[in-house]
């Protein structure tokens, strides 16, 4: 949800009116960016079928074709939890066009049954729509009589940087990559310039149970390096911590695009997120993916030169503090990290994307 906040700002601030369609959590983080918000799924919970997605698809062990399996047929159900909601919103409101993001099939499948343009706002590397996600949808067919819902919407904003993704892929309307907090407020020495290098970790707010026992792991590999480290727990509560080493500065939640501009490395799970984050602050990265597209976003860290990936299932966890060595001492990865920076900079705003979109209407 998050990378679409930025786009949302730009049309309120272009005079049109914004409508974001979620449900559960995300209706309160959103309140905290100022921006309209409706429940589209109020009786439904939404929240415990996308937990247990989570849960599913962030098993080490299973084989991609499995996980990708599960993935399809959880954001299908979730497309049925919210379908109903989400065509009675835009309905009600008389959308003119309708932004949605590829997993959320739901709302490709709500424009079309509404006959309203529709708009794919890419979240980090290219993708289209979950077509298998889509084609196993029941509601629309059950409900509305729909036949075969095509997958292709009436464009698509793509945020990732060229260099960052193959040219066969790279299509779509750019637009630059602006990085969107959940909310945390910056405490008055995030925004500074440590003596030493400052190297975050963070492993996103959706890896279950396993984060934790990660971050810890994280903070062990990095004890002796001279830096420091600010680590994001993802919202896990830090009572049961214990004490930790000097160089360490522990948070429940970090606002990124106020610290990774002042961070010499970043040290994640492979999320869009953080990933594009890092990447827009021209931060290299050192990148330890399991599940979901995480892998492939690490893939892409390694083959443009902006990080390290390690493997998570063998060694990985051991070899953290030689691997933020390596992208601190070498500047390669920094030269890399700020090329892509400045690529992603010169991409149109996303003021100008909207004025694209509004000519759909």
């Amino acid at each position: 949800m998050l990378p679409l906040v930025p786009m949302a700002h730009a049309a309120l601030a272009a005079g049109h009116e914004v409508l974001f369609a979620t449900t559960g959590p995300n209706t309160d983080i959103l309140s905290r960016h100022g921006v309209p918000t409706a429940d589209a799924a109020p009786h439904a919970d939404v929240s415990a079928r996308f937990d247990q997605l989570i849960q599913d698809t962030n098993r080490p062990d299973t084989p991609v074709k499995e996980m990708v399996s599960v993935a399809m047929a959880g954001w299908a159900e979730i497309g049925d939890l919210m379908l109903d909601g989400l065509l009675h919103t835009i309905r009600r409101w008389r959308a003119d066009v309708v932004v949605y993001e590829p997993c959320h099939v739901a709302g490709l499948a709500a424009a079309q049954l509404a006959g309203v343009p529709s708009v794919l706002h890419g979240t980090g590397l290219p993708m289209g729509t979950y077509r298998r996600a889509l084609e196993k949808m029941v509601r629309p067919r059950e409900r509305y009589g729909a036949g075969e819902q095509s997958a292709t919407p009436d464009a698509v904003v793509n945020v990732c940087p060229s260099s960052m993704t193959s040219p066969d892929r790279d299509r779509g309307w750019p637009m630059r990559y602006v990085p969107s907090d959940v909310g945390a407020v910056a405490s008055d020495w995030e925004d500074t310039r440590p003596s030493a290098p400052r190297v975050c970790v963070t492993f996103g707010s959706v890896l279950p149970g396993r984060g934790k026992d990660m971050v810890r792991a994280a903070v062990e590999g990095l004890r002796e390096l001279d830096a420091e480290v600010l680590v994001s727990t993802g919202g896990a509560v830090l009572d049961d911590w214990g004490p930790m080493p000097a160089n360490v500065r522990m948070a429940r939640w970090l606002p990124m695009s106020a610290v990774l501009p002042g961070c010499a490395a970043v040290v994640h799970h492979g999320g869009s997120g953080t990933m594009f984050g890092a990447l827009a602050a021209g931060v290299p990265q050192v990148v330890l993916p399991h599940g979901a597209d995480r892998p492939t976003n690490a893939d892409a860290v390694v083959r443009r030169g902006v990080g390290i990936a390690l493997d998570i299932t063998t060694d990985g966890m051991e070899m953290i503090g030689k691997a933020v060595r390596q992208v601190l001492e070498d500047p390669s990865y920094g030269r890399a990290a700020q090329e892509v920076a400045r690529e992603n900079s010169a991409r149109p705003a996303p003021s100008a994307v909207v004025g694209q979109i509004a000519r759909l209407t």
